[in-house]
C-alpha cells in the first residue's frame, strides 16, 4: 500500500504526515478544531511557556552568558532567547514601574548634556519653544508627559548599541555580529530584571517584615548592591561566553561598564530627539 501524500496548504509541496518538510505547517484534522483541543492546546502552552520562562531567568542569574551561549549554538527549545527575555522584562517593566529607570526628565537632559558641553540639546529646546510660542517650561511639561511611553519602547536601542560596544572589546572572540547581539540582550535583560523589578522588591519586602527602612533608587547602599552584582555577572558572562581568563574578564567587565555609560548616553539622546519631534 502506497503512503498517502497529502499538498501543503502553505506552499504545495507533497509529503507525508501531518508537517510539511519543506516549511513545517501542519495539516489539520478535524479534531484539531475541537474546543477540547483548543484547551489541550493552551494548557501545554502556559505550562511550558512558563517552565521555560522559570529555567531561562533561573539561568541568566546562576550560570551568566549560558542562555546566549546556547542560543548562538542553535540550542534554543528549551530556553527563552535572550532577545524574547528582554521583551518580557520590558513588558514587566511597563506594567510595574517601580523605578523611573533609563527615563529623565526635560531638564536633566539638558543638565547632563551641558555637564559634558553639548550645548547643542539646550539649544534645540530653546529654538523650538522660540518657534512654537511657548515657554521653556511648557515645553518641558509636554516633554515629561510623552517621554516615559517613547524611553519604554525605545529600550530595543540598547541590545544593537550593547553588542558594539561588546564587539570593540572582544573583537576576535566573534564571527558574527549576531553572538554580541544575544550576548547583549542577555545583558540588558539582567539589568532590567535585578535593577528595575527583584532588587526594588527585595528592599520593599525585606523593609515590611523586619524593622529596617531600606530604600531603592539613588541610595548608596542601592547603587553598591547594584553595581557589585551586575559587575559579578559582567565577570562571570565574559568567562563563559567569550572564554577569557579570570583577570581579562574582570578588567573587561569594568571597561565594559564605561562603554556602557556611553550606551545609555546615547539612548538618552535618541529618546530626546525622537520626543522632541513628537511634540
Amino acid at each position: 500500500m502506497e503512503p498517502t501524500l497529502v499538498t501543503c496548504k502553505s506552499c504545495g509541496t507533497r509529503f507525508q504526515g501531518r508537517f510539511c518538510n519543506n516549511c513545517g505547517e501542519k495539516i489539520y484534522h478535524p479534531h484539531d478544531k475541537s474546543f477540547s483541543h483548543f484547551l489541550e492546546e493552551a494548557f501545554h502552552f502556559i505550562t511550558h511557556f512558563d517552565t521555560k520562562i522559570f529555567r531561562s531567568l533561573r539561568l541568566m542569574f546562576t550560570k551568566p552568558g549560558f542562555l546566549a551561549l546556547e542560543c548562538c549554538q542553535g540550542k534554543r527549545r528549551k530556553y527563552i532567547s535572550p532577545v524574547s527575555m528582554f521583551m518580557i522584562g520590558v513588558v514587566i517593566y511597563l506594567l510595574f514601574p517601580v523605578l523611573q529607570g533609563l527615563n529623565i526628565s526635560f531638564y536633566s537632559h539638558i543638565s547632563n548634556n551641558n555637564s559634558l558641553h553639548i550645548n547643542v540639546i539646550q539649544k534645540w529646546a530653546e529654538h523650538k519653544a522660540s518657534v512654537e510660542h511657548v515657554t521653556l517650561d511648557h515645553l518641558a511639561e509636554k516633554f515629561n508627559h510623552l517621554s516615559p511611553k517613547f524611553s519604554k519602547v525605545l529600550l530595543l536601542v540598547l541590545i544593537p548599541l550593547t553588542a558594539l560596544a561588546l564587539s570593540l572589546l572582544f573583537p576576535r572572540k566573534k564571527e558574527y555580529f549576531f553572538d554580541h547581539m544575544m550576548l547583549a540582550a542577555e545583558i540588558n535583560s539582567v539589568i532590567l530584571f535585578l535593577v528595575f523589578l527583584i532588587l526594588p522588591a527585595l528592599f520593599v519586602g525585606i523593609s515590611k517584615v523586619l524593622p529596617i527602612n531600606l530604600e531603592y533608587g539613588d541610595t548608596a547602599l542601592f547603587l553598591a548592591l547594584h553595581a557589585i552584582l551586575v559587575l559579578l555577572i559582567l565577570v562571570l558572562s565574559f568567562r563563559r561566553f567569550y572564554q577569557v581568563k579570570f583577570l581579562n574578564a574582570i578588567i573587561k567587565a569594568f571597561l565594559f561598564v564605561i562603554l556602557y555609560v556611553l550606551v545609555l548616553h546615547i539612548y538618552r539622546l535618541i529618546v530626546f530627539s525622537i520626543v522632541m519631534l513628537f511634540i
